[in-house]
């Protein structure tokens, strides 16, 4: 038997019939970077992202899309993902006094109030702790 080809809207239907096995809640990709890698331009992105989320939706459960973002310059994929989401959440790193203070940012949040400034926070044995009123380095 031939092994078909990769394609997005195959991807999508994959992940949609395990999701509908699972009963899934919560569907988590993590890393849009190899499927943006299959597009060309602006314009091809969009329309394989918002693609493959409409394929995959199904209004009872919760999509999480990562993507990192590529610090060079020529980088165009860096906002892609952000038209398509209620929400958006930057994890980033600030270098300080010889280590490295984790922060977070909510850049869009469709509906809700939120603070736009970046929020130190701190990962440990019992989670994560945030600590909004400290004040980050400049």
């Amino acid at each position: 038997m031939r092994e078909r080809p990769f394609t997005v809207p195959r991807l999508a239907d994959l992940v949609r019939k395990k999701a509908s096995e699972v009963n899934a809640k919560r569907i988590v990709i993590d890393g849009l970077g190899p499927l943006l890698e299959l597009a060309g331009n602006r314009f091809e992105i969009r329309q394989l992202v918002y693609g493959f989320v409409r394929d995959i939706v199904d209004w009872e459960s919760t999509i999480i899309l990562t993507h990192e973002l590529k610090s060079s310059a020529n980088a165009q994929n860096d906002e892609m993902p952000f038209f398509i989401c209620d929400g958006v959440v930057k994890l980033d790193m600030l270098f300080s006094a010889g280590d490295y203070l984790r922060t977070v940012r909510v850049v869009k949040m469709r509906g809700a109030n939120h603070v736009m400034r970046p929020v130190m926070f701190k990962i440990g044995s019992d989670g994560i702790t945030a600590f909004p009123d400290a004040r980050l380095p400049e």
